[in-house]
């Protein structure tokens, strides 16, 4: 064997460089005679996968905060105008839970006419309760009662109750808010003593 023959016998095979669809390498470790030098693979279709799948299994749950506060259905709050109009009886028929704190409800508005259905919500952020219920006035337009509820414990001459506290709200057919229409502001309690009782009769 010559030495030139020698020579080329000794040097490194030399490999065809490749790429993948995807344009991306890794870095690996080969040993060519004794030594060691870093080479390039590609990634390929199935290790990416693998990491899409585990980003999924890992992904934090997504917290939809499903209302988790009290009932209201079927209790009635008899409510006082402050500004001495007639008195008024709210009386929520059904509650649905929904998300973000929020419970959905239907029921009735009854003053000194027929009753007149309203619609609305309940939201309740860690015992903070507010309600808005909508019904429709006779100025083709809306009126909207918007309060708090708050639980008020039995006392020595009182049952415990919810005692709601808010503001009714008289819009026209345009929109435009009425002065001085509605009951104002309102006031009034709901005994769920006397619903339980009035249920096991």
């Amino acid at each position: 064997m010559s030495l030139l023959n020698l020579f080329r016998s000794r040097q490194p095979r030399q490999h065809s460089s490749r790429t993948t669809g995807h344009g991306k390498v890794r870095l690996s470790v080969e040993r060519l005679e004794g030594r060691e030098l870093p080479s390039v693979s590609p990634i390929g279709p199935s290790m990416v996968a693998s990491n899409a799948i585990q980003g999924e299994i890992f992904r934090p749950p997504i917290n939809l905060h499903v209302y988790n506060g009290p009932s209201f259905q079927g209790l009635s709050f008899d409510l006082a105008s402050a500004n001495g109009k007639p008195a008024h009886t709210l009386t929520i028929q059904t509650q649905t839970s929904g998300f973000f704190y929020t419970a959905y409800i239907t029921g009735t508005w009854q003053g000194d006419g027929a009753p007149k259905q309203v619609t609305g919500d309940i939201v309740d952020v860690n015992g903070a309760i507010t309600i808005t219920v909508t019904w429709a006035n006779g100025q083709n337009g809306t009126n909207t009662l918007s309060g708090t509820i708050n639980w008020v414990p039995e006392r020595l001459i009182a049952l415990s109750h919810w005692h709601l506290q808010g503001t009714v709200t008289v819009t026209n057919g345009a929109g435009q808010v009425v002065p001085g229409a509605g009951p104002g502001n309102v006031s009034g309690s709901a005994y769920p003593h006397i619903l339980i009782g009035l249920n096991a009769v």
